[in-house]
C-alpha cells in the first residue's frame, strides 16, 4: 500500500488523526511492514528481508515506552497552560497517546532526582542527569514485566503514530531480531542513528565504521530499543561502570553517549549484541536526529537558548492544533529513590521505588496522581 504521489513531511503534522507519514526513498508507508508489501522495500531489485521471510517479522510481545527526566519529578507542571507547556511534558503526551491508545503499549515516565553510580568497592560518583537513563532501563529490565522496551529521551517522540514497533523491522538485518543475543548474528540492544552528526566531544571523537558492528552508523542514545534479556542488562552494567574509569565523560554534554562510543571502540565483545537501526538494502541508517530526513523517531536536538526555543517549536509542530491536548492521557510515573545506584541491582537488594498512575485531563485542565503502587 503506497501513495502514487508521496509528499515530503517534516517532524510536524496537521493531519486530524495525527498520522505521520514516513518517507523513505520517495515512497510512503502508511502501515506496518507486515502488510506493506514492498512499497517501502528495496529500490535495487532485491527483496526486503522482512517481506522475503515471513518468519522474520518482528514479534515484540508485551512492550513499554519509557522516558526519563529529572523534571518529571514535578508532575504538577503537567497542567500548565498550553502556550507554556514545557517540551518534556509535550513529548510524554505524544508518546503516551501513541503507545496506549494507538499501539496498545504501556507508557512509563521515570523521575530520578539524582544519579549516583556505585561500584563493587563502594566507591560512588555523582553523574549528570543524562546518565539517569541507565538505571531507569535496568529497573525496567529487572522488573521482568515487558519483553520489549523502547526508550525515548524527553525531547524525542514516535513520529509515525499509524505504525507500531514492528515497523522497525525494515531496519533490522537478517537475524538481528529473530535470533537471541546468545546466537551468532542475534542482537539485543538497538539504537537510532546519530547522523548527520558523526562526531562526539565537539568533533574530537569521530565514529569509525570499521569498529565491530560499526558499519551501520553512529548510535544515538536518545532512541533505543532493547530486549529484556541478560545481554541488555550486561550492556547497561558495563555502560554504568564507565565513569569510574573514564570520569571526563561527566564533564561535558553528551556524556553517556560519548562513553558508549568509547566502549564500543575499546572493549572487545561489548558491541557484539549492539546494533544501529539501518536499512539492509540501501545501507542507510534510521536517522533520528536529522530533520531533513524524517524517520519513525524524531529526537529533537537542543542546547543553548536558541536551540531550546527550536526544540519547543518542533514539539509544538507535532500537535499544532492541540488535538492531542484535547483528550485525556495517562502514564505510569516511576520515582527512583535518592542515593547510590548499582546496575544491575543485586538479587535481594531492594531499591526505593514509587510507581504512580498520573492522569492528565483534557486540555491539561486537571492532573491526578494516584498513590504509590507496591512493586510486583
Amino acid at each position: 500500500m503506497f501513495r502514487s504521489e508521496p509528499r515530503s513531511v517534516g517532524w510536524g503534522t496537521t493531519d486530524p488523526d495525527f498520522s505521520h507519514k514516513t518517507v523513505q526513498r520517495r515512497r510512503v508507508c502508511h502501515v506496518r511492514p507486515t502488510v506493506c508489501d514492498l512499497s517501502c522495500g528495496p529500490v535495487r531489485g532485491v527483496a526486503h528481508p522482512i517481506a522475503r521471510d515471513q518468519n522474520a517479522i518482528m514479534r515484540v510481545g508485551r512492550s513499554v515506552v519509557v522516558q526519563s527526566d529529572t523534571r518529571y519529578c514535578n508532575p504538577e507542571r503537567a497542567d500548565v497552560g498550553v502556550r507554556a507547556w514545557p517540551f518534556w511534558w509535550r513529548s510524554a503526551m505524544i508518546n503516551a497517546v501513541w503507545a496506549a491508545q494507538r499501539a496498545g503499549y504501556e507508557h512509563y515516565t521515570y523521575c530520578v532526582s539524582e544519579c549516583v553510580a556505585a561500584d563493587a568497592s563502594g566507591s560512588t560518583v555523582l553523574l549528570a542527569s543524562a546518565w539517569c537513563k541507565i538505571p531507569v532501563l535496568a529497573d525496567v529490565v529487572q522488573a521482568k514485566l515487558h519483553d520489549t522496551i523502547l526508550y525515548l529521551d524527553s525531547d524525542a517522540f514516535w513520529n509515525s503514530t499509524s505504525s507500531n514497533l514492528d515497523a522497525l523491522g525494515r531496519f533490522m538485518w537478517p537475524g538481528d531480531w529473530t535470533k537471541s543475543a546468545a546466537e551468532p548474528g542475534g542482537g539485543s540492544f538497538f539504537f537510532g542513528c546519530n547522523l548527520p552528526w558523526n562526531g562526539e566531544d565537539r568533533g574530537r571523537r569521530q565514529w569509525n565504521r570499521s569498529w565491530e558492528n560499526g558499519y551501520r552508523g553512529p548510535p544515538n542514545t536518545g532512541a533505543m530499543l532493547l530486549r529484556r534479556d541478560a545481554a541488555s542488562l550486561a550492556t547497561l552494567s558495563a555502560w554504568w561502570r564507565t565513569p569510574f574509569s573514564m570520569p571526563r565523560w561527566n564533564q561535558k554534554h553528551q556524556w553517556e553517549q560519548s562513553a558508549l562510543w568509547e566502549l564500543w571502540r575499546t572493549q572487545p565483545g561489548f558491541a557484539t549484541p549492539l546494533r544501529v537501526l539501518s536499512d539492509p538494502d540501501s545501507g542507510d541508517c534510521m536517522r533520528t536526529m536529522d530533520r531533513k530526513r524524517p524517520s519513525l523517531i524524531a529526537h529533537v536536538p537542543g542546547g543553548g537558548r536558541s536551540m531550546l526555543m527550536e526544540r519547543e517549536a518542533h514539539l509544538q509542530a507535532a500537535d499544532p492544533q492541540n488535538l492531542l491536548r484535547a483528550q485525556p492521557w495517562s502514564t505510569t510515573l516511576v520515582q527512583l529513590g535518592r542515593g547510590a545506584q548499582t546496575v544491575p541491582v543485586p538479587q535481594g537488594l531492594s531499591r526505593s521505588r514509587c510507581a504512580q498512575q498520573l492522569v492528565v485531563g483534557a486540555n491539561a485542565a486537571t492532573v491526578r496522581l494516584h498513590p504509590c503502587a507496591p512493586r510486583v
